[in-house]
């Protein structure tokens, strides 16, 4: 029988793939152009998030704003 993963080892298995392939970036350019690459993708996924986040509460105030003007 298969035994079934749980959530923590699928991820696990998905974070060490990932490794994998960040060793073979290292390999065709330096470690630290790798680094600087992690950080800029790393801050642009959070600036995305918040910027989402922004917007769903200005939505929401704008829904606000609307029902008040009726």
């Amino acid at each position: 029988m298969v035994k079934k993963l749980t959530e923590a080892e699928k991820e696990d298995r998905e974070i060490k793939k990932v490794i994998t392939k960040i060793q073979k970036l290292v390999k065709i350019h330096p470690q630290s152009i790798v680094e600087r690459a992690c950080y800029k993708y790393k801050m642009a996924s959070l600036d995305k998030r918040n910027a989402e986040r922004e917007m769903k509460e200005l939505e929401k105030k704008l829904e606000d704003a609307k029902r008040r003007l009726k």
